[in-house]
């Protein structure tokens, strides 16, 4: 009888085969297997399959979550240089603001109407004394006029050259510190992987829920993680539309019953003094009823006293 060798599918052991056989057990790892007399090839029973795979389904599980795991961790290490990223780039467009305000400033400064501002006074001064020299004034008073004006000519300008240079210095400085800042921003973008993670997801609501699907395997990919995000987002857009709506309905019911309240008491005091004006009236037909039968009485006795 010709035997057939074999390996074992499970641990690669060689096996002996008789071609008249219907099962074999492996030697090596126990496993056993039943033999296909067509093919004659070996083949793992029920429960070996089974077994095959269980190990298979829970490793691919194992991998599958080692591997969200090591998303979440790669981006949590991007979140604070991300959140450095945009503390980054708000300080550039703040001093890219602020620069651009002072030069406006030190252009408006060294303008001919502003050196005119700032020069009217000796000017002033030095015309009167003109004016007054012209009128036979003393040499004197002209002399410490001329003076006046000529000292008031440096002061203004020495502390204009002063305004100048600190305008100046005060743009080198924000300058630098733009270069500096674009500086941090290029480093953070070249040593992190900032494109792991789209621009529109760079905050740390985003960020910190990511982490969150993926180490509880809701997710377990970086696309499956945004999609549930913006389902997220939108349940909580519906909710707070939701909210607002109850309340907007709340406000105009409590609206509804105020102005029916109001109603209420208008009608209230329009019957109160419908029944003020009524009894009035009664009030005045009885007492005009009184008087009358007084004055007939009164009459009659009158006509009685004049018969006697």
């Amino acid at each position: 009888m010709k035997l057939t060798s074999l390996e074992c599918p499970k641990c690669n052991a060689p096996l002996e085969i008789n071609p008249e056989s219907t099962n074999i057990t492996c030697s090596c790892c126990g496993c056993h297997f039943l033999i296909d007399s067509e093919s004659g090839k070996a083949m793992p029973d029920s429960e070996d399959i089974y077994k095959m795979g269980y190990a298979f389904e829970r490793g691919r599980y194992e991998r599958q979550s080692q591997e969200c795991r090591n998303l979440a961790n790669r981006i949590k290490a991007l979140k604070e240089p991300i959140m450095k990223l945009q503390a980054g780039k708000k300080a550039l467009e703040l001093l890219s603001t602020q620069i651009s305000c002072i030069k406006t400033r030190q252009q408006k400064q060294a303008s001919f109407t502003e050196k005119i501002k700032s020069y009217r006074i000796p000017v002033c001064l030095l015309a009167l004394t003109i004016v007054l020299s012209m009128l036979g004034v003393g040499l004197g008073i002209t002399l410490i006029g001329i003076i006046t004006s000529v000292i008031l000519f440096w002061i203004i300008s020495a502390k204009r050259r002063k305004d100048q240079e600190t305008v100046s210095k005060l743009i080198q400085q924000k300058i630098e510190e733009l270069a500096k800042t674009r500086n941090e921003i290029h480093s953070i973008a070249t040593t992190y992987d900032i494109e792991l993670i789209p621009e529109k997801y760079h905050n740390e609501a985003a960020m910190d829920f990511i982490c969150e699907v993926l180490c509880n395997q809701r997710a377990i990919n970086l696309s499956q993680a945004l999609n549930l995000y913006e389902d997220d987002l939108h349940k909580k857009r519906m909710e707070n539309f939701q909210r607002e709506q109850l309340e907007m309905q709340r406000a105009e019911r409590l609206q509804r019953e105020r102005l029916e309240m109001q109603r209420m008491q208008m009608m209230q005091q329009t019957q109160y003094t419908q029944n003020a004006e009524k009894q009035s009236t009664e009030n005045s037909l009885e007492l005009g009823s009184l008087l009358k039968a007084g004055g007939n009485a009164f009459g009659c006795c009158l006509f009685y006293k004049e018969i006697r």
